[in-house]
């Protein structure tokens, strides 16, 4: 009886190295977390998320709600260098701001900021009471209108601050509250465009 050949296994995880995953300077270049590779081309354009209360945010609901994600750009050694790509905002928060007897306004706005660079916002206007459909569209426009104004004047860094630190959306409800009773204003999700990185064939 012929013998059978043994087959050497081989441990995944001892061929492979932990990266450190590392935010932009933007964001102080904190870190973001660990991840195991064996391979680190395959790191690039991994996109990682991460509450904002885990960068540096305030502790409230916003911050716990808020999920920021960064795409890896680059590796060094074993440190993977990120940029920033967008945020998002949990829609179980947006939901218990939304309750009978008051409208949501929803609407998609392509900008481009100061320093070139191309961004998709999606803002929720909760309104205090039910308005009319004419209404809305009202607000839609000045909604639009006024972020493409500010978003001019901005570098991609100083719109995300204002978004993120709820400035921008205070300039947005001053000026649509003077349209209908405004109970909130939420830029639920940002995407900033073109950040992928060409991986090349070997």
């Amino acid at each position: 009886m012929a013998r059978k050949k043994r087959t050497k296994t081989v441990d995944k995880w001892k061929s492979k190295n932990w990266y450190r995953l590392v935010a932009p300077e933007d964001f102080e270049n904190k870190e973001l977390g660990e991840v195991p590779t064996a391979d680190p081309k395959k790191l690039l354009n991994k996109i990682v998320k991460v509450s904002m209360l885990d960068i540096g945010g305030r502790p409230n609901a916003s911050s716990i709600n808020t999920k920021l994600k960064f795409r890896v750009v680059d590796v060094k050694g074993t440190t993977a260098f990120t940029r920033f790509v967008g945020h998002e905002v949990a829609q179980s928060y947006i939901k218990t701001m939304a309750r009978r007897r008051r409208s949501v306004v929803d609407h998609v706005v392509d900008v481009t900021t100061k320093d070139g660079n191309k961004v998709r916002l999606k803002v929720v206007i909760i309104t205090v009471n039910r308005i009319t459909s004419p209404k809305k569209t009202i607000l839609r426009n000045l909604f639009k209108d006024t972020v493409i104004e500010m978003t001019q004047k901005m570098t991609l860094s100083e719109l995300m601050q204002n978004i993120l630190f709820g400035k921008f959306t205070v300039q947005i409800y001053n000026k649509t509250k003077k349209i209908v009773p405004i109970k909130r204003v939420e830029i639920h999700k940002t995407e900033v465009k073109g950040t992928a990185v060409k991986i090349e064939k070997q």
